[in-house]
């Protein structure tokens, strides 16, 4: 049965309107580093305030509170709480990490507890919120994690909280990622009992936010409803830096060298497909820059993989990770490609490891890959979970293989892997060769060196090639502060999809003090206050779909064409589209008439509406806006190639 989108869109908005859907309350807020930014903080808060951004995460950690025995010192947190009021911002202090004469804290409540109280004493009537420590699943900031000794130290907390301020909502500790085992056993032992709002820090560096940041809150929504968990969630710390750690450059460009790919002249084929989160173009993977020379880049669904022409296009990057299209025919399709003569790149992560499969609803879930399509492209891995009866190294870190020196003059990334590639499959004259070698120990003290990373060259009834690499973490962030743009408004908007109340970008200011290390550089503004783009992107998502507006409806459309529709505070409408990969051209449907558009930058974009409604869009990674119409719906795409 064929769906009209169009009056399916109009006809969801117009339920909205007039059932009073849920509407969002300062639902975007960003993290402040008070103790540290504490001479920027007047400028930070006033910036804030313009940009319309209502809710600031900040440490109010004892550690900072109390430096030495018996010395209270509040004049930064102070400060903070001042600026905050004079902007009309809304504080989410943090509650944590024990000077380390009281560590751990769990196990000296009393101490623990006066600290709280003091805060209490002394914010109490102005803040309403209270999160009670900080990525507590983390050996970075709580030692020997355990489920239950964080349990231990919250249950008291919130009696306390409760206490001293009853109106007052406390805040679970956000946790690193969203730890499914680890929650799980805090459930089990009525640890929901204990806070008001759930609390997660979904980082996913390496991926884009509809593909791992949908999938994990779908997965914790679910775990939330096995155990009756009737909570809000919120969302305190997610984002990208601007800078990775250098590996994947390192890595790609060695590993053509190492091929014998002359990139100069080459069109690279790269694997984008909007109807499914298989992206090339994610996180980490800036091809253009990794290869200056190159003639140029096209853009591949699945379905033109079967005419892909290896003469023409020899090199494909065949995903951004080890997850690939289920469907059979995709499969075969690449098999054929590189029988034909060519190169296939897996960039991060075991080839075929697991599978995009679409559920009845639309979404996309990963799930095992066909394990016979490893053999039948000659390649496999080996990993220790595979046979746990024998001995073999449980990690790996990464060395240059011999005789890949040349390849791989600046190779530094000591960064390890829990598994390596093996020759098994191969057939005929194939060879694998090593590119990245890993070195580990047995528990016995035996020690390995095998593949971590590998180019497959094959002469047998495949005559193509295979690169492969088995990290699947390294190379993470954008890298680009561009895409750092893009990223944010999709996973702001993605978090809202799954029901998330709240979203705490990480972090406004990049300290930029260490080029070396990512977590210098995830802030939204550099360090002396300039904006990046991302910084203009807040604003425009901001601007175009107000605090207070409601909770979007959300499609996907004909060639991935992703739709989020809303209501705003003052009963407009408004719409925002983009697709995860390549661009496009999109023949579109408006109901309602264009009050204004622009792009994810806050750039208008002109758009010429015909009188039977319809017009005409350009499409991209980068989030469009319209404001004014009810619904919008897809007629037709055209790819830009």
């Amino acid at each position: 049965m064929r769906i009209d989108h169009w009056m399916l869109g109009t006809a969801m908005l117009a339920a909205v309107a007039a059932a009073g859907a849920e509407k969002l309350d300062k639902e975007y807020g960003v993290n402040v580093h008070v103790m540290w930014e504490y001479q920027e903080v007047p400028d930070e808060f006033r910036m804030l305030k313009e940009a319309g951004i209502p809710m600031v995460r900040a440490d109010y950690s004892w550690s900072h509170q109390e430096r030495q025995p018996g010395q209270w010192n509040w004049g930064r947190h102070d400060a903070g709480l001042e600026q905050a009021k004079k902007n009309g911002l809304t504080l989410l202090p943090i509650l944590g990490y024990a000077p380390k004469w009281q560590e751990p804290a769990h196990e000296k409540l009393d101490a623990w507890l006066a600290s709280c109280e003091k805060n209490l004493d002394r914010y109490g009537k102005e803040m309403k919120f209270w999160e009670v420590w900080n990525e507590h699943n983390l050996a970075m900031f709580w030692k020997n994690p355990n489920p239950d000794h964080y349990l231990k130290l919250l249950k008291p907390t919130f009696d306390l909280i409760r206490r001293k301020a009853p109106d007052a909502k406390v805040v679970l500790g956000g946790t690193s990622e969203i730890p499914i085992p680890y929650l799980e056993t805090f459930f089990k032992a009525g640890g929901a009992a204990y806070f008001d709002v759930m609390n997660v820090h979904p980082y996913n560096w390496y991926d884009i936010p509809e593909a791992a940041l949908e999938r994990q809150l779908a997965e914790l929504n679910a775990l939330m409803k096995k155990y009756n968990v009737d909570k809000e969630v919120w969302i305190t710390e997610i984002g990208w830096p601007t800078i990775g750690r250098g590996f994947m450059k390192t890595f790609l460009t060695g590993a053509f060298k190492a091929a014998g790919i002359r990139t100069a002249g080459l069109t690279l084929a790269v694997l984008d497909d909007n109807e499914m989160p298989l992206v090339s173009s994610s996180p980490g993977l800036d091809f253009r820059a990794f290869f200056p020379n190159l003639k140029g880049i096209r853009s591949v669904t699945c379905a033109e993989l079967a005419s892909l022409d290896p003469a023409e296009y020899p090199v494909l990057i065949a995903g951004p990770d080890n997850t690939f299209s289920a469907r059979p025919a995709d499969f075969e399709a690449l098999r054929n490609y590189v029988k034909n003569g060519g190169i296939a790149v897996f960039p991060r992560g075991i080839p075929f490891y697991t599978a995009w499969r679409q559920e009845p609803d639309g979404t996309w879930k990963r799930s095992w890959a066909d394990k016979s399509w490893r053999e039948r492209l000659h390649l496999d891995f080996d990993g220790w979970w595979l046979d746990r009866s024998r001995p073999f190294p449980r990690g790996f870190s990464g060395v240059v293989a011999a005789g890949q020196e040349q390849a791989f003059p600046r190779y530094r990334e000591k960064a390890g892997s829990n598994c390596v590639l093996s020759g098994r499959n191969l057939k005929g004259n194939d060879k694998m060769i090593p590119l990245i070698e890993g070195i580990g120990k047995d528990a016995d003290g035996r020690e390995y060196r095998l593949p971590l990373a590998a180019y497959y060259r094959f002469d047998s009834d495949l005559k193509g090639g295979v690169i492969a690499n088995t990290f699947n973490y390294v190379g993470m962030g954008p890298s680009s502060e561009d895409l750092q743009a893009r990223l944010l408004p999709r996973t702001i908007l993605a978090a809202f999809k799954h029901g998330v109340k709240k979203v705490f970008w990480y972090e406004l200011q990049a300290m930029e003090n260490n080029n070396s290390d990512p977590e210098h550089f995830f802030g939204i503004l550099h360090a002396d206050l300039a904006p990046k783009p991302a910084w203009e992107a807040y604003k425009t998502l901001v601007r175009m779909r107000p605090a207070g507006s409601t909770v979007p409806i959300f499609r996907t459309e004909k060639g991935g064409v992703r739709i989020a529709e809303w209501v705003k505070p003052d009963g407009g409408t408004g719409c925002a589209l983009w697709v995860t990969g390549a661009a496009l051209k999109a023949k579109v449907k408006l109901q309602g008439a264009v009050k204004s558009a622009c792009d994810y930058l806050g750039q208008a974009v002109p758009v010429a509406v015909a009188e039977d409604g319809t017009a005409e869009l350009a499409v991209s990674s980068g989030v469009l806006y319209l404001d004014g119409p009810a619904s919008v719906s897809v007629l037709d795409t055209t790819k830009n190639n």
